[in-house]
């Protein structure tokens, strides 16, 4: 999804853990503010990918935007937690 579809990734969880660690070119938009955010309104076509630490508040980020119309919106599956087991690579944002 992230490399065939250039999926948006947005990281909802909090700013300390996103700059600890996150999915390369990752969006930083904490979940309550998800239906706010200026990047899903920019994202046009493109999927959405939403995790969060393990994946359960993601999972529910996605229902409420799937519930409200949006399409093409995805929760990373065990979250960044399972991103980490498998040793897929992060960025971190220099503080």
């Amino acid at each position: 999804l992230i490399n065939q579809q250039k999926a948006l990734v947005i990281d909802t969880r909090g700013k300390e853990d996103f700059d600890a660690g996150h999915i390369i070119d990752a969006v930083h938009v904490e979940g309550d503010n998800i239906d706010d955010s200026g990047a899903l309104k920019k994202r046009g076509k493109q999927p959405l990918l939403i995790y969060c630490e393990q994946g359960s508040s993601s999972t529910r980020t996605v229902k409420r935007l799937s519930a409200s119309g949006m399409t093409d919106v995805y929760a990373l599956k065990g979250g960044l937690s399972a991103w980490r087991r498998q040793n897929l690579p992060l960025a971190k944002d220099d503080l």
